[in-house]
């Protein structure tokens, strides 16, 4: 009896114990990381607003092979979620809530690891422009209860996870970094753009369903010229009037060229001959960013103003391309 009456008072001194360094650990915890990149604000954004690009940098996806994942809502927006499912003893399973974004500045998330154990925290990537170059900052804070706050005390929050966060950093400047080089060697000639007329179907389209939109357009489009006795006279396209990042959506048309008479209840644009800058993109359509800050940027240098549309070509068929790397784009930028 007295032996049990000792154990229950170290058994009741280790509660106090424990509940006495609960009470006195940390609870909340703090910290940022960040690394200069040799980029403009907005390139580097475009690949921190997507969580489609997160994957390209991801600590914790480059050490879990085994790492899928899903997104739900529109990405870039507020209220976007990234999945993630893997090796539960790397990456486990959770989510990312996208809380809110400030075009080309930061991205606000709410953390929720789920498997093997449950906590939630929130993070922020925060971007500031010096001397042409972006600084990066990504930041996480949040509470820890009892009785997990006393691990605090023996492995800090920020120590845990400071060699994780400085990786990222470094994977996403190397992206970054050779999108630049990527940038900074695209060939762009002049050229003189031929009168062409174009049988469109023009829509304002979020970025997540515009595969699906030109899938249904060209083939409502080929059905009816065909009904109208008339055959495509060149390569299909698009036409874009803008692009709206903060809305991740854009004004745009897919358009196939014809000749002769417009078609009866046709919507028919006619681009007609003048000045323009062609270049020649190859590899996934969601990479042709490449492509585009190479425009801007040519166009910044030149002291040239774009005029709207501006035209993409579709040089081959992507139902017939095995390799994404092999995609043919024709980028043709009109200028006042």
């Amino acid at each position: 009896m007295k032996i049990l009456k000792i154990v229950g008072f170290i058994v009741l001194g280790i509660i106090l114990l424990i509940v006495a360094v609960g009470l006195i650990a940390p609870k909340k915890y703090e910290f940022e990381n960040t690394i200069l990149i040799d980029a403009p604000a907005e390139v580097v954004y475009m690949h921190v607003q997507y969580w489609k690009g997160w994957h390209d940098w991801s600590p914790w996806a480059e050490k879990d092979s085994t790492m899928t994942i899903s997104i739900e809502g529109e990405d870039g927006l507020k209220g976007a979620i990234y999945k993630w499912t893997g090796d539960p003893k790397i990456t486990g399973k959770g989510e990312m809530i996208n809380t809110g974004i400030v075009q080309n500045q930061s991205i606000d998330y709410h953390l929720h690891f789920i498997k093997p154990w449950e906590s939630h925290s929130d993070g922020y990537i925060r971007l500031t422009e010096e001397d042409g170059q972006t600084k990066v900052a990504w930041g996480m804070y949040g509470e820890m209860p009892f009785p997990w706050n006393i691990m605090m005390i023996f492995q800090p929050m920020e120590k845990m996870m400071e060699k994780e966060l400085d990786r990222g950093l470094e994977l996403l400047k190397d992206v970054v970094e050779k999108e630049i080089a990527a940038i900074n060697a695209f060939k762009i000639e002049k050229i003189k753009f031929a009168s062409t007329k174009y049988v469109i179907i023009r829509k304002e389209v979020t970025f997540g369903n515009m595969q699906s939109f030109f899938g249904e357009s060209y083939g409502a489009l080929i059905g009816q010229l065909a009904e109208a006795g008339k055959q495509p006279a060149g390569i299909p396209g698009a036409l874009y009037y803008s692009w709206d990042f903060s809305t991740s959506s854009a004004d745009l048309a897919a358009a196939i060229p014809f000749r002769g008479r417009s078609p009866k209840g046709m919507e028919v644009v006619t681009i007609k001959r003048q000045t323009a800058y062609q270049g020649d993109y190859f590899g996934p359509y969601d990479k042709s960013g490449i492509a585009h800050w190479a425009f801007q940027k040519y166009f910044a240098e030149n002291g040239l103003t774009q005029t709207e549309p501006m035209i993409e070509l579709y040089m081959n068929d992507p139902t017939t391309v095995s390799d994404p790397s092999e995609l043919h784009t024709r980028i043709i930028y009109l200028v006042k």
